[in-house]
């Protein structure tokens, strides 16, 4: 009976034991926001948010989880979709629609099929070790993209109509990520047959390659990027983006330049912006100016824009906030645009 009585403690322990080394998190985000906009100087009806665009982050709804395998190292994964207040989550209805050039000096294919997907996001499992860094595989950020935050102090993208282009993300990318060493980190993404954009449209891309290194000093930090997709139907599309950040007291300043060539296109960006924290409340400011070349046919996207924010954080997860941005197209092409905004936030 004793020696029962202790198999049974013993098995006991070794169950919690492995409980305690596994674990799944729930995460996400909710935000509410009525958007009145202005394009080319005319009223468009106000605007209920829609399915993962909100100005001051985006919404969504993730699965998180890790397996403690020993020596310091762990198996992981992240399922992750966007939400609307619709109640809907992940990329929608499956459609197919076929696209002009004509709004963009970068373009992918003429056709573009829109396909049902939960976890639009991310869907991707890896191994993180000590000694030899971190390999994933699925649908995640390419290098590239993972450096977009450093010039952003909020949601810019294109909820603010900011016209972003700074890497994308993609389906079935094998990513490895080195250890960190004294601040330096590299990463290396590469995908046969990749699929991007957060809608997971098919774009006709054959293979992906891209490369970034960032470091990390203090309250700086610095990010440079360099990735290419083939295409099949198009020329190469070629993107090269450097980031930086950094923050002083109450103040936080970021800046990014991005350039996007393909073929005889370009498209560069150069963006600055700030957040000064007030206690409670943030204020927000950004500027954005695009400069980019196309062919005949093609409509050039050159502007500049800007954006104001003021934030009361009602605590460290939920915040009220209220928003202006404007952007001018130049040379006389239509598309300008201002919004108002004012929304709800709440991240769990």
């Amino acid at each position: 009976m004793k020696k029962l009585l202790i198999a049974t403690a013993a098995l006991a322990m070794v169950a919690g034991t492995a409980q305690a080394q596994s674990s799944v998190t729930v995460y996400g985000a909710v935000g509410a926001s009525n958007n009145s906009y202005k394009e080319n100087g005319n009223d468009v009806a106000a605007q209920f948010q829609s399915r993962s665009q909100d100005f001051l982050g985006t919404t969504n709804l993730g699965f998180t989880g890790s397996e403690d395998i020993g020596g310091g190292n762990k198996v992981f994964f992240r399922l992750e979709g966007d939400l609307s207040m619709s109640g809907e989550l992940g990329g929608g209805t499956a459609t197919t629609t076929t696209t002009t050039a004509a709004g963009s000096p970068l373009v992918y294919t003429s056709t573009s099929t829109t396909k049902q997907s939960t976890f639009n996001r991310q869907a991707h499992v890896g191994i993180e070790t000590k000694q030899f860094g971190t390999f994933s595989v699925g649908r995640q950020n390419d290098s590239i993209k993972d450096l977009e935050g450093l010039g952003q102090v909020y949601n810019l993208s294109d909820n603010l109509h900011m016209n972003t282009q700074v890497g994308d993300r993609y389906a079935q990318i094998y990513k490895y990520a080195t250890p960190t060493f004294n601040g330096f980190k590299a990463t290396y993404s590469y995908s046969n047959g990749a699929e991007n954009t957060s809608n997971e449209t098919v774009d006709g891309a054959k293979t992906l390659n891209s490369y970034a290194v960032s470091y990390v000093w203090k309250n700086y930090s610095f990010g440079v990027g360099k990735g290419t997709v083939t295409q099949v139907a198009t020329d190469d599309l070629e993107t090269t983006f450097f980031g930086a950040r950094a923050t002083f007291g109450a103040v936080t300043v970021g800046a990014h330049y991005a350039q996007n060539e393909q073929g005889v296109r370009e498209a560069n960006q150069t963006m600055f912006s700030v957040n000064y924290n007030m206690g409670a409340i943030d204020l927000k400011a950004h500027y954005v100016k695009d400069d980019a070349n196309g062919t005949a046919g093609l409509t050039k996207v050159d502007g500049d824009g800007y954006g104001l924010m003021a934030v009361y954080n009602l605590s460290k997860r939920t915040a009220a906030y209220v928003g202006y941005a404007d952007y001018d197209k130049d040379g006389g092409n239509t598309g300008d645009q201002k919004v108002t905004t004012i929304g709800l936030f709440h991240k769990f």
